[in-house]
């Protein structure tokens, strides 16, 4: 039996890129638990983008990080996540070579604000992040 201290993991869907031609899309699902402080958050990142080759579709399965309040302004949150994935090397040479990713979103009380993303040699900045829209 849960007591009335447990809460069960909360679910966000977050998306996050411009609404440009070619341009990189994060799609985040990530769970926390709203009892602890800071707030732990782990989950799953897709990037995608209309361009060739493996970095059109890169899956981080498991990403971790932090969901901190901003004491100075009410109602807006920090949320830090870091991760890593596999590129495999382009032919002849067989094997696959890490990649790190990282997050840095600061967003208000309905999940709306900005963030900015680093995975393997690209970086993007200032991006509008938003709830994703539900299936």
């Amino acid at each position: 039996m849960m007591s009335s201290t447990e809460l069960k993991p909360i679910r966000i869907d977050l998306s996050a890129g411009l609404a440009l031609p070619g341009a990189a899309r994060v799609s985040m699902t990530l769970l926390y638990n709203p009892l602890s402080e800071p707030l732990p958050v782990s989950g799953q990142v897709l990037i995608t983008q209309a361009i060739a080759g493996p970095a059109s579709h890169i899956l981080i399965n498991h990403v971790a990080g932090e969901l901190h309040a901003l004491g100075f302004q009410q109602g807006h949150r920090v949320l830090r996540l870091e991760g890593t994935y596999q590129v495999a090397l382009p032919p002849p040479v067989i094997g696959e070579l890490p990649q790190k990713f990282s997050a840095l979103i600061v967003v208000d009380n309905d999940w709306v604000g900005h963030g900015s993303f680093r995975y393997g040699s690209h970086t993007l900045t200032d991006v509008p992040v938003q709830p994703a829209p539900q299936a």
